[in-house]
């Protein structure tokens, strides 16, 4: 069975040295259950520094960071995003020169559905001209 490691508030701490200092170290370190070498650290830094030397070195957040933290999930997430959607328009591409070029006058070609954003595809069959046209109106539409 492992023990979590304690954390003491700055008040904490300055009300243990005070017991130390009326009843003696050894009671007060056995009470509280801590070891001689913390509590020599706690009374050096509270006489080196006072009660603000005492306050605990956690890690504290920085709202800044978590901000940016944020800003470069969300930008990944985005960049994914894209990265799909030109993998899925270059296989397309790569369907229409090839139909086009053996000769077939009507091909199924996956379209995104954009009726939801579920992410799911429908099959369509489309000519070559008229997934040329469908995608000059968007350019032109955007």
């Amino acid at each position: 069975m492992t023990r979590q490691r304690r954390s003491f508030p700055a008040s904490g701490k300055l009300a243990i040295i005070n017991e130390a200092d009326q009843f003696g170290v050894t009671q007060a370190l056995r009470k509280h259950n801590l070891s001689h070498s913390v509590f020599m650290r706690w009374k050096e830094n509270f006489n080196s520094g006072g009660v603000s030397n005492l306050r605990s070195y956690g890690r504290q957040r920085n709202p800044e960071v978590d901000a940016l933290e944020e800003q470069i999930r969300l930008l990944k997430k985005i960049v994914a995003k894209q990265q799909i959607e030109l993998e899925f328009k270059t296989e397309l591409l790569k369907k229409i020169n090839s139909s086009s070029s053996g000769g077939r006058s009507n091909a199924s070609f996956p379209i995104p559905f954009h009726g939801q954003q579920t992410g799911s595809f429908t099959v369509v069959r489309y000519t070559p001209q008229q997934l040329l046209l469908q995608a000059g109106r968007r350019s032109a539409g955007s």
